[in-house]
C-alpha cells in the first residue's frame, strides 16, 4: 500500500499523479515500478529434547522479565506477536540477475 500512499500524496510519476487530478510535489518516476513479492516460509522446528521455553528466552538475552512471553502464551495477544520475534533471510535464486 505504500506506492498507493505516496501517489495519493503527489510523490510519484508526474504524468500519473496529473492524469489523476493531483497534485505533483516530487516526481519520483519509480514509484510503484517493479514491484516484487517475496517468498515467505514458515518453519516450525520440534524434537523431543527441546529446551523449556524459559532456557530459549534467556538464551536469546531477554532478561528475567517474561511478562510480554507470559501475556502471548495465555491471550495470543501482546508485544510478543509481533515482527519484533520474527526472523527474515533474503536468499537470492539468482533467476533475475538484471538487478
Amino acid at each position: 500500500q505504500t506506492p498507493q500512499i505516496l501517489l495519493r500524496s503527489g510523490i510519484g510519476p508526474k504524468d500519473e499523479i496529473k492524469d489523476a487530478g493531483l497534485t505533483c510535489h516530487i516526481d519520483s518516476p519509480h514509484v510503484g515500478k517493479n514491484l516484487k513479492d517475496h517468498l515467505a516460509v514458515c518453519l516450525r522446528l520440534v524434537n523431543d529434547s527441546s529446551p523449556p521455553l524459559s532456557e530459549i528466552i534467556d538464551g536469546l538475552g531477554l532478561g528475567e522479565d517474561k511478562s510480554q512471553f507470559t501475556e502471548y502464551l495465555n491471550s495470543g495477544e501482546g508485544m510478543a506477536e509481533t515482527s519484533i520475534y520474527e526472523a527474515s533471510y533474503f536468499y537470492n535464486s539468482g533467476l533475475n540477475d538484471d538487478n
